[in-house]
C-alpha cells in the first residue's frame, strides 16, 4: 500500500507517523468497519478516524459527487476544512489521507487533537432549562446554516462538541457539501434523519426545546416563517 497524507503542519511528519501506527483504545466501531481510536502521546490526547476498502460502487459514487477519489476518512477532513474556510468551528485536522494500492484506496485516516468538550447531547440532556434552550436554539441555528452552504448530511447532537467557551465545534462531517442554497427537500430529509437519530439515541426536546430549536432553523437558513411552518409540519410528520 501507499499512503498518500496531507499534514498541514501542527505535528510533524514522524509524530504522525507514530501516531497512525499506535494501537490505542478503539471507542467506536467494529473491526472490519469504520473506527474511532483514541490516542495518548505525551500528556495530549488524539484521535484516529480509520477506514477499511470501500466497495468501488461507494467509491465511485461519492467521486461523481464530490469530485474526489479517496477514502471516507479523507473525504471527511477535507469537508471539515471547507466548512472552516466558510467560518464554521470544525474540530482540529492534524492529517488525512488515503492508502493506494494498484490505483485504488484501500484505506484511509483522519488524525485529530481531541477538544476538551462535552457533547451537545449530553449538553442538551442534563443542562438546567435555561441553557438547554440556548443550546437547542443554537443548534438549530447550524443545521440551518449548514443547510445553507450545502450540507444537508444529517446533523446529529451527538456529532457537534460544546467547548468551555459554548461554542458548538462540528465533530464530523462524512458528506461532501453540495451546491450552496437552501433547499426544502433535502432539508426536510436531513432534518427527519437527524432527529429520527437523536430519539433512536435517547435525546428528546420538550415543546419549547423544539420551538427553540427551529427558531434557531429558521434565523441559520433565513427562511420565513410560512417557509419555516411548511418544513416543521412535513419533519414532525414523519
Amino acid at each position: 500500500m501507499n499512503w498518500r497524507l496531507n499534514v498541514p503542519g501542527a505535528l510533524g511528519d514522524e509524530q504522525v507517523a507514530q501516531l497512525l501506527q499506535a494501537p490505542g483504545e478503539v471507542v467506536s466501531g467494529k473491526p472490519g468497519a469504520v473506527q474511532v481510536v483514541r490516542l495518548q502521546q505525551d500528556g495530549q490526547v488524539f484521535y484516529r478516524k480509520q477506514a477499511p476498502a470501500e466497495p468501488v460502487s461507494r467509491l465511485l459514487a461519492r467521486f461523481l459527487r464530490a469530485g474526489h477519489w479517496c477514502s471516507l476518512p479523507e473525504l471527511e477532513a477535507r469537508t471539515l476544512q471547507q466548512l472552516k474556510t466558510q467560518g464554521f468551528s470544525v474540530i482540529q485536522v492534524l492529517a488525512a489521507g488515503s492508502a493506494w494500492r494498484w490505483g485504488r484506496p484501500v484505506a484511509g485516516v483522519l488524525l485529530s487533537a481531541a477538544l476538551e468538550a462535552d457533547s451537545l447531547e449530553h449538553r442538551l440532556q442534563h443542562a438546567d432549562d435555561s441553557a438547554r434552550l440556548l443550546m437547542a436554539h443554537a443548534y438549530g441555528a447550524l443545521a440551518g446554516a449548514l443547510h445553507q452552504a450545502g450540507g444537508f448530511d444529517a446533523l446529529r447532537a451527538k456529532d457537534i462538541l460544546v467547548d468551555r467557551a459554548g461554542q458548538l465545534v462540528l465533530l464530523d462531517r462524512e458528506k461532501p457539501l453540495g451546491r450552496p442554497g437552501w433547499h426544502a427537500r433535502r432539508a426536510a430529509r436531513s432534518l427527519q434523519r437527524a432527529w429520527f437519530r437523536n430519539r433512536r439515541s435517547g435525546l428528546v426536546l420538550d415543546a419549547a426545546g423544539m420551538q427553540a430549536f427551529w427558531s434557531g432553523y429558521a434565523q441559520g437558513a433565513g427562511i420565513s416563517d410560512a417557509t419555516l411552518a411548511t418544513l416543521r409540519r412535513a419533519v414532525e410528520a414523519s
